[in-house]
């Protein structure tokens, strides 16, 4: 996904500014916003109100996304794709959406570090396998 154009923002903010029903037209502004200022034409990949395994739900998850991204690079190897000083946009832009949608999945917080996340995956995991 690449942001486009500065007149398509603006539009698109006219559009939404003091609208009101938000439950009613949450959709309609996901899809206007992925598609008219972030370029993003795969609606078909949008889910809504997806469930998680924990009880929740993410209220919109972008399936392929990063692999869409990684499709577009084919002669790069994952190292190159992967290393943080070449990285292409379009795939960090991906792999920061879906960072944050997993983190709002599991009520973490945004700034968790690596080693506190794994720790919270951790006591959960225990809590499965020990019935709790």
């Amino acid at each position: 996904m690449a942001y486009k154009d500065r007149k398509s923002r603006k539009l698109f903010e006219d559009t939404w500014k003091d609208r009101g029903y938000e439950k009613g037209e949450t959709q309609q502004f996901w899809l206007s916003l992925l598609t008219n200022v972030l370029g993003y034409e795969h609606n078909d990949t949008v889910l809504f109100e997806h469930h998680t395994t924990t009880g929740g739900f993410i209220d919109v998850w972008i399936r392929q996304v990063i692999l869409d991204a990684r499709a577009q690079f084919p002669d790069k190897s994952l190292a190159i794709l992967y290393d943080p000083d070449k990285m292409p946009t379009d795939l960090k832009v991906a792999h920061e959406a879906n960072d944050k949608a997993v983190m709002d999945a599991y009520g973490f917080a945004h700034d968790m570090s690596e080693p506190e996340i794994v720790a919270e995956f951790m006591k959960m995991y225990q809590r499965l396998v020990s019935g709790d």
